[in-house]
C-alpha cells in the first residue's frame, strides 16, 4: 500500500526563529564570553558523557573552524572531533519536533557545504563584531557592515596610495 503522506522538514536556525544568522557563522562569531548564550539559544555545540556542554571541545571546534574559514590550509588536516547526528524527537498530534543533541555536526556540514561553494567570508575589518560571514555574492569583501564597508575602502585607497607599503600604516 502506497501512501500519500509527505513530511515537510523546517531547518530552523536554532530554538528562537528570531534568529536569522546561519548556525555555523553563529558559532565562529561566538566569543569565549557568549558560548554559553549561543549553547542556550541554538543548542549545545557538544556534549560530554553526562550531556552537559563539553566547553573545552566547543572552543576547540569553533578555534578549527576559524582558522579554516580565513583559508589557513594547514589544519584542513586536523579533524575536529566526528560526531553523528543525534536527536531527540518529540511527536504530538499537531507536531513532529526533531532536535539535536549537539549542533556540531551540523555546523560542520552547514560550513563545509558554503566553503565548498566559496560563499564564507571573513571580515577584514579588525572591530567588525562579526568577522565571519556567508557571502551573498561570491565577490563580496565585507561583511556587509556600513562601518566594515568604509573601512575597506579606506583600505583599498591606502594600497592605492602607498602601493609598496605592506604593513597597512603610512610612514612618514
Amino acid at each position: 500500500m502506497v501512501s500519500n503522506t509527505s513530511i515537510t522538514v523546517h531547518l530552523w536556525t536554532g530554538r528562537s526563529q528570531k534568529i536569522k544568522e546561519p548556525l555555523h557563522v553563529g558559532f565562529a562569531n561566538a566569543s569565549d564570553e557568549t558560548l554559553t548564550a549561543f549553547s542556550k539559544h541554538r543548542g549545545p555545540p557538544l556534549v560530554d558523557m553526562d550531556g552537559e556542554v563539553d566547553v573545552i571541545d566547543s572552543l576547540l571546534c569553533r578555534d578549527w573552524l576559524r582558522m579554516v574559514w580565513r583559508g589557513n590550509k594547514t589544519v584542513e588536516e586536523w579533524p575536529p572531533p566526528r560526531r553523528k547526528i543525534t536527536a531527540r524527537v518529540d511527536v504530538t498530534q499537531e507536531r513532529f519536533e526533531v532536535e539535536p543533541v549537539e549542533v556540531w555536526p551540523t555546523i560542520l556540514r552547514l560550513f563545509l557545504r558554503d566553503h565548498s561553494q566559496g560563499k564564507t567570508g571573513f571580515c577584514p575589518n579588525p572591530y567588525c563584531p562579526a568577522r565571519y560571514f556567508r557571502k551573498t555574492h561570491k565577490a563580496d569583501k565585507s561583511c556587509g557592515l556600513p562601518k566594515c564597508a568604509r573601512y575597506l575602502r579606506s583600505l583599498s585607497a591606502h594600497k592605492h596610495w602607498h602601493p609598496a607599503d605592506t604593513t597597512g600604516s603610512s610612514a612618514a
